[in-house]
């Protein structure tokens, strides 16, 4: 697989959405910016393609803080609270298992009780579309600041999707932030 940049960008061609991680994913909605889609179409269209990154976002050391103080609370954390578990801890928690907590915190998809927007519908759309103030940014919700789509706009971004780290080509495999997703192939 070629060498890609830590900012992955999303080019959308026709009705099909090529990610810079390996691989097409076919979308069959238009996407002009200026029809009336309702989030649930723009989030298919312009979401997560991949997920975010597993680092300690909070940093190691605060995170083997937290482990060492209570390791049975810690441990409920990593289990039970996505943001903990994949974005906060994730290193710690256990980067190895990453894609398996993932799957478990949203079995139920977007009726999992992870699955929400800590932001208004219309921020979360203007943030999903590259609207207002988002419109010259890097800030989306793929590539470099994933993490932080994660944690503000987490239904809308599409992240709530139980088999985001499995495509038809393969299973994504948790990274560390500051790096391309790497997709295994089947």
């Amino acid at each position: 697989m070629a060498n890609f940049s830590s900012s992955m960008i999303l080019v959308l061609i026709a009705g099909i959405q090529i990610v810079n991680a390996g691989f097409a994913i076919s979308k069959f909605q238009s996407l002009n910016k200026d029809t009336n889609q309702t989030i649930s179409e723009l989030s298919t269209a312009l979401g997560a393609a991949f997920p975010p990154c597993c680092s300690d976002i909070i940093s190691t050391i605060a995170c083997r803080r937290l482990q060492q103080s209570n390791p049975t609370k810690f441990l409920d954390r990593c289990t039970s609270d996505a943001d903990f578990s994949l974005i906060q801890c994730c290193n710690t928690c256990g980067i190895e298992s990453a894609a398996d907590r993932y799957e478990l915190l949203f079995e139920h998809g977007h009726k999992s009780s992870e699955c929400f927007d800590r932001h208004g519908p219309e921020f979360c759309k203007r943030f999903l579309k590259k609207e207002d103030v988002w419109g010259k940014s890097q800030w989306s919700c793929d590539g470099s600041t994933a993490h932080l789509a994660f944690r503000i706009c987490r239904k809308t971004c599409n992240f709530c999707r139980r088999d985001i780290y499995r495509t038809p080509l393969g299973r994504f495999q948790p990274v560390a932030c500051g790096k391309a997703p790497v997709l295994v192939p089947n």
